[in-house]
């Protein structure tokens, strides 16, 4: 796991439900594995927030239309 960015905070949502204890592994700028701190050894160091949460996100940047207008055929 040392190539591996280890992100901790108070809790992450997995977009079905809330976890605590566990960090999220980031390899070239993507979420890996969502995983239970306590596998991790003793000299792997997440980086933590206080007060954070970790949430999933998806931006659609294409628009069909709006305001009763569709801009596809």
């Amino acid at each position: 796991m040392s190539s591996y960015r280890i992100l901790s905070a108070d809790r992450i949502f997995t977009g079905e439900k809330w976890l605590t204890g566990h960090v999220v592994l980031v390899s070239e700028g993507k979420i890996i594995d969502v995983i239970p701190e306590s596998l991790l050894s003793s000299t792997q160091v997440a980086e933590h927030n206080d007060n954070c949460i970790v949430v999933p996100a998806f931006i659609d940047l294409q628009v069909y239309g709006a305001n009763g207008k569709l801009l596809a055929m």
